[in-house]
């Protein structure tokens, strides 16, 4: 599990990127998206501050401010 066997915290986990999971040998684009959406959505239910080279779904740049698609990614 790539949280166990890196010992990554929810402090460090939301910081990921394309690059960082590279880097933990995340070698799929699938996975990585996957892996990037579930974080995406982590921050969203815990109220985490987004940064701006933060990644954000793509059906987020075309929904009204403040609409959620959750269900959608």
């Amino acid at each position: 599990m790539l949280s166990v066997e890196n010992e990554i915290a929810g402090d460090v986990l939301v910081h990921l990127d394309h690059e960082a999971l590279k880097d933990l040998d995340v070698t799929s684009v699938g996975h990585r998206l996957y892996l990037l959406k579930q974080i995406y959505n982590l921050k969203i239910a815990h109220g985490v501050k987004f940064e701006k080279d933060d990644y954000v779904p793509i059906c987020m740049d075309s929904l009204p401010s403040g609409t959620c698609c959750l269900e959608m990614c």
